[in-house]
């Protein structure tokens, strides 16, 4: 049975497409997190917006809830940019090891954070629609 090397051509075309798979993971994050850092961005801008066409006499002044919502936006879309970076690099480590292995614990954070982000933006559609 022969010995594989690391010099294996087969071995450097798998950890090529194993690290071009990461960089699109990555990419795809970037591209994620530009998303919810403009949703946030809308979130606080149209939430002013709409305070300032408002028929009232006073000016539209203090933080509100539009403001806080679309600011823990931008903050998750910064947070999710962060740990996509350590995940990356991570990976990138795990595959030049060749000790890759895929990680659940990724997958729940995502989830979770994804599930508050929603439950974010449905309180704040129940308290201004």
């Amino acid at each position: 049975m022969r010995q594989e090397k690391q010099s294996d051509p087969i071995l450097q075309k798998g950890r090529a497409a194993d690290h071009l798979a990461n960089e699109r993971t990555m990419l795809a994050w970037i591209r994620t997190a530009i998303a919810i850092i403009g949703l946030g961005f809308v979130i606080s801008r149209f939430g002013l917006l709409l305070r300032q066409i408002e028929p009232k006499s006073e000016p539209a002044t203090g933080v509100h809830f539009s403001t806080i919502t679309g600011a823990t936006f931008i903050a998750v879309g910064i947070l999710s940019l962060l740990f996509a970076l350590w995940h990356f690099l991570h990976t990138h480590h795990e595959i030049e090891n060749d000790a890759f292995r895929p990680s659940l614990l990724f997958t729940l954070i995502v989830v979770l954070t994804i599930a508050g982000v929603g439950v974010l933006l449905f309180i704040y559609l129940l308290v201004v629609g």
